[in-house]
């Protein structure tokens, strides 16, 4: 069971960082908190390219704020911010060789529209920036959507295992916290 306090902090925080951010981006973030990134990382060599790909192009608007961004109001995944890890001169190939050898997600249908409807009883108390007929407007998916045009620009990839000791260990070394 999630607490709603750190769910609505969750929300909260993703509309500070994407203020024009749209129904379909929290979805986004709640299809993630559940299943997490396995259909990335289902591919290994495209996945690899694509994140050393991606850390050439990042910009200095993309290297601001925290690098580790808690989705899941159990404390298991997050997003780790690219840019943020450029700048603290992360190795993006041990980046990518920590994110590749994570476990896997096993979410539920059930855990996901449980997920989902916690986060329209949350719009629904107006303490969020998109209502909740937006979200109930766009519903649940069985794939992972796309984040809106309005969303702005982003650069992350997901850990999985945010809640273990080695996960932890791990980004201290890197100097990175959630």
């Amino acid at each position: 069971m999630t607490d709603n306090g750190i769910f609505l902090t969750i929300l909260r925080q993703e509309s500070r960082r994407h203020p024009q951010l749209q129904a379909v981006d929290l979805q986004k973030l709640v299809y993630q908190a559940v299943f997490g990134g396995n259909h990335i990382l289902d591919h290994r060599e495209r996945f690899r390219a694509g994140l050393l790909a991606e850390w050439d192009t990042i910009t200095e608007e993309l290297e601001v704020g925290k690098a580790i961004q808690l989705i899941d109001p159990d404390g298991r995944v997050a997003r780790v911010h690219l840019g943020p890890c450029r700048r603290t001169g992360m190795d993006p190939e041990r980046l990518a060789d920590r994110l590749l050898a994570q476990p896997r997600m096993h979410g539920t249908t059930e855990a996901y529209e449980a997920l989902w409807a916690r986060a329209v009883a949350t719009a629904e108390t107006g303490l969020m920036p998109v209502g909740a007929d937006a979200l109930r407007a766009v519903g649940i998916v069985d794939s992972p959507p796309h984040h809106s045009a309005t969303y702005g620009p982003t650069s992350y990839r997901l850990i999985h295992d945010l809640d273990t000791p080695g996960t932890r260990r791990w980004l201290a070394e890197e100097g990175l916290t959630s």
